[in-house]
């Protein structure tokens, strides 16, 4: 997903050192969840982005119909009675040129962030679809594309141009048990219930055509600006002022190229490393901060939340 309208055309060079992946990636059983949407406003000189994120809850059993099936490789099924569905909605809206809408639909197992499957959207001066589906060893890519004109109005499921691709990678010589997708580190801030001096957790995300060893701490505890608004069942309240935080680092490495070859992280449009910043009150995300290449270092912060007294 794209944050900044001048994302979709940089990439990032070079990459953090990180220790090897840990032979049991981190579990997530039992954490709490106390957000159901999150809204982020981004406002630069290029235009804004307004970018909706949604965590629901799944029965396992209900979601099977809504996974493709790789013609390569073992599907990934799930690991639990639930999946969680991750939806990224963000809507760009530039100075110059044509409006963007990047919708992100994430299905994962919570208990280890394991993803089943990604469909990406793009609407706008340029259409297309891709269907990710993890299997234990890659991941298959269906990409479709409007054939024409005349197929520019259709929805996505009948667009006749299309490419089926493989990615494979070696779980056993990566040192990763499970793989997880960049969105869902989202969640991951959220229910790793960290604690600074705790030592660094790893796992495993596919990307776009890679996978990637992924290091986050709890790099120190700070005070933070924040102003958003928080709804729930029992009205409306606008969160201002000082809050304290958790601000959690994550780095980044390719495992399936060189550093010549290595494609640039993406999480949330960021390349590369990036910092989640969590409300240790509320636990929910109030800011996410990471690089643009050739822009510096870009501060996202939370417009709106829709909390529930239902933990996830």
């Amino acid at each position: 997903m794209t944050v900044f309208f001048i994302i979709l055309v940089c990439h990032l060079g070079g990459f953090a050192p990180l220790a090897p992946a840990q032979s049991t990636p981190p579990v997530f059983e039992g954490s709490e969840i106390y957000w159901n949407s999150l809204g982020f406003k981004s406002k630069k000189f290029l235009g804004t982005v307004n970018t909706r994120i949604v965590l629901e809850q799944l029965p396992a059993d209900e979601v099977e119909d809504e996974l493709v099936a790789s013609p390569q490789g073992e599907n990934v099924r799930p690991s639990g009675r639930r999946v969680f569905h991750l939806t990224v909605n963000s809507a760009i809206d530039p100075l110059v040129g044509s409006d963007e809408l990047l919708v992100t639909r994430v299905w994962f197992s919570p208990r280890k962030a394991a993803a089943l499957q990604r469909i990406r959207l793009r609407e706008g001066k340029e259409q297309w679809e891709k269907t990710y589906r993890w299997t234990q060893n890659g991941v298959y890519r269906l990409r479709l594309k409007p054939q024409g004109a005349d197929e520019k109005n259709l929805p996505p499921g009948l667009w006749t141009d299309k490419e089926n691709s493989f990615y494979p990678y070696d779980l056993e010589q990566s040192g990763c048990l499970s793989v997880s997708e960049p969105s869902v580190l989202l969640y991951v801030a959220s229910a790793a219930g960290l604690a600074v001096g705790d030592q660094p957790r790893h796992l495993c995300a596919f990307n776009k055509k890679q996978l990637h060893l992924v290091q986050f701490q709890a790099e120190k505890s700070q005070l933070l600006e924040i102003d958003y608004l928080e709804k729930s069942q029992h009205g409306e309240t606008r969160r201002k002022g000082e809050a304290e935080v958790l601000k959690i680092s994550f780095t980044t490495r390719s495992l399936t190229a060189d550093e010549g070859r290595a494609e640039a992280f993406s999480f949330l449009g960021l390349k590369g490393n990036f910092d989640i910043f969590i409300d240790k009150a509320s636990r929910i995300p109030v800011q996410i901060s990471g690089k643009i290449p050739g822009f510096g270092r870009v501060d996202i912060k939370l417009e709106k939340a829709l909390v529930s007294p239902e933990k996830k």
